[in-house]
């Protein structure tokens, strides 16, 4: 799992999650709690893999919403998607605690899910869809987003490959 930690809320940012697995034989479901101003007309997946899924956003009906990818028939083969989630406001400037759970066959994580900060400001998060040059988002260790040696604009260059050689390829 990867996920986008700084997302801009402007009308072009979003929340992006990646997920990679292989299974044999199993249905499958991931589910993302707790996001706020979720534009579901602008909300999808897409990806190199994405197992035969079917996308759902409720309301939860507190101010929340979850957003889920799931096959509940048997699946088998390589998953590698990425939600991709667009909010309603624009100048949202919060900290969520956001949680995952995932399923698959009879064995899932629903009582003890993966909790995971997102951070969703106007003007922290990256001024596009993708990790860009310009990015606020700095890494200690590698000096820099574009320089982190992780193709986090999550684009699938050449064919769905993770590769650090893309790190900050494209300008989009």
């Amino acid at each position: 799992m990867a996920y986008t930690l700084y997302t801009n809320t402007s009308a072009d940012g979003n929340f992006k999650l990646r997920i990679t697995q292989t299974l044999s034989s199993k249905p499958y479901s991931f589910t993302i709690y707790n996001l706020t101003y979720l534009d579901a007309t602008k909300t999808n997946v897409y990806g190199s893999n994405l197992g035969n899924g079917t996308l759902k956003v409720t309301d939860q009906g507190d101010g929340t919403f979850a957003f889920a990818y799931y096959n509940f028939n048997s699946y088998s083969g390589n998953l590698d998607f990425i939600f991709n989630v667009s909010f309603t406001n624009d100048t949202l400037e919060e900290n969520r605690t956001l949680s995952l759970v995932i399923a698959f066959g009879t064995s899932t994580n629903q009582l003890n899910p993966t909790y995971f900060e997102g951070r969703f400001s106007k003007l922290l998060g990256p001024k596009n869809n993708n990790e860009s040059e310009n990015n606020s988002v700095t890494s200690v260790d590698y000096l820099g987003a574009c320089s982190d040696r992780v193709n986090n604009d999550f684009d699938y260059l050449n064919l769905g490959a993770w590769n650090p050689s893309y790190d900050c390829y494209d300008s989009d």
